[in-house]
């Protein structure tokens, strides 16, 4: 399967130095992706304990956290991060590697339905399916501010709902077609030998082809 993603020059370096690349819990707490944030943190682990369900190989450290990919970064037609556009144009010290990696190693999903996961957003089938559940949910006065919800029962009914994201043939009322998705990528280490290529982002990518 091939994939892209992107990467600081830190991790580029040591990918090339130790010929392997995991994620660093300690730094998606400071600075990146988790922020310290413990909600985050939750979907997080959810999605990690689909991999370990789904996958043939995960890492025995429970703590340990995916790196993070594109399979269609804007659809199946432009499926490659465009580094002249804004997102990476500017983007500076990261760099855009197009890597190979074994399809049993990859957990695809739908990206914008993982933003549901991270909203803790019910995902129905319907939109009757939907106003039922929050209309069952205000009738029994679920409180709704606190993520995960205190009521387990109904934090467990949406999560059930969440393993839709990884349906990529699932067409709903919210949901495009599969060539026109956005698909990531979660895999659990980067090896040297699997990089097909690098490309710096920042603002000369503006005179290149992407």
């Amino acid at each position: 399967m091939i994939l892209w993603t992107i990467r600081t020059q830190l991790e580029w370096e040591t990918l090339q130095k130790q010929g392997v690349l995991r994620t660093d819990r300690e730094l998606s707490n400071k600075y990146g992706w988790l922020e310290g944030d413990p909600w985050v943190d939750y979907c997080y682990r959810w999605i990690c304990k689909k991999m370990r369900e789904t996958l043939p190989w995960s890492p025995k450290d429970e703590d340990a956290l995916p790196l993070w990919g594109w399979y269609h970064r804007y659809s199946a037609a432009e499926p490659k991060p465009d580094l002249r556009t804004e997102e990476y144009r500017y983007l500076k010290n990261h760099l855009r590697l197009e890597i190979e990696i074994d399809d049993d190693l990859v957990l695809l999903s739908n990206f914008d339905l993982w933003n549901w996961v991270l909203n803790n957003w019910y995902l129905p089938v319907s939109e009757l399916e939907w106003d039922a559940h929050f209309f069952e949910m205000e009738f029994n006065e679920v409180d709704t501010d606190k993520q995960p919800l205190e009521n387990r029962y109904y934090q467990s009914r949406i999560e059930k709902t969440w393993e839709k994201i990884f349906d990529l043939d699932l067409v709903l009322f919210y949901s495009q077609p599969l060539p026109q998705k956005m698909i990531q990528a979660t895999f659990w280490e980067l090896r040297l030998e699997q990089v097909r290529n690098v490309k710096e982002t920042g603002s000369w990518c503006e005179k290149i082809a992407a």
